[in-house]
Parts: structure tokens; sequence; C-alpha cells
């Protein structure tokens, strides 16, 4: 299915296909949130590229055996990813996937939120 813009799915309602137009509207919804996930991820990766050696030089990252998490005048920030900073030294934020789950963007590692931190 091709992905419509917001234009033509005004049309599609004015032609009265109301059911096609959710549809399309749907979709449309799915792929500005995927390509807003697919940003924040980059954003936080360049970010915390340039922050990763002086954190732990500075001993601010902590990690509880699930995850890692920045701290900072006493402020706990995290989870990062595990998996992709000690296989590729970087710090990936983690996502709340749903109220039990966090997830890694980068490498789609999952871990249960009663778990970390």
């Amino acid at each position: 299915m091709k992905l419509l813009n917001y234009d033509d799915i005004l049309e599609l309602l004015k032609r009265g296909a109301v059911v096609e137009a959710q549809e399309q509207f749907t979709a449309l919804h799915g792929a500005a949130t995927l390509r807003q996930l697919q940003i924040s991820a980059r954003s936080d990766q360049v970010h915390s590229h340039s922050m990763t050696t002086g954190l732990v030089q500075d001993g601010q990252l902590k990690s509880d055996g699930i995850a890692y998490y920045r701290v900072d005048n006493g402020k706990k920030t995290g989870p990062y990813c595990q998996r992709c900073y000690d296989a590729e030294s970087r710090l990936e934020k983690m996502r709340a996937m749903d109220a039990a789950t966090y997830l890694c963007c980068a490498c789609k590692t999952q871990c249960p939120r009663n778990l970390c931190g």
C-alpha cells in the first residue's frame, strides 16, 4: 500500500471514502511515529558517542548488571543499553516499549522495567 500524504487523505474524505482515509491516516501516523523514534535514537547516539569517554573516566557511568545509568550530581538518567555499550562503546538510551519493558532502538535488546534501576 502506497503511503498517502495529508492532502491525499483529505481528498479521500471529500469523496466519502472514510474507511480508506482512516486506514491511510493510521499508516501515515505509524510511519511518522517510527521516523520520530529513529530520529530520537540517532540524536541520542550522536550525543552519547561524544560523551562516553568522559563519563567513564569521571565515574559517571554506573551499571546495575542489566543496564547502564548516568549519574551526574546525584541525578540518575537512563537506562542505557548494556549490550551496545559493552560491544560497541556506545551509549544508547533505551525507550519504554510498554509498561513492562524497555527497548533499545539500535540493537532491539529488551529489558524488563522491574529489573532496571
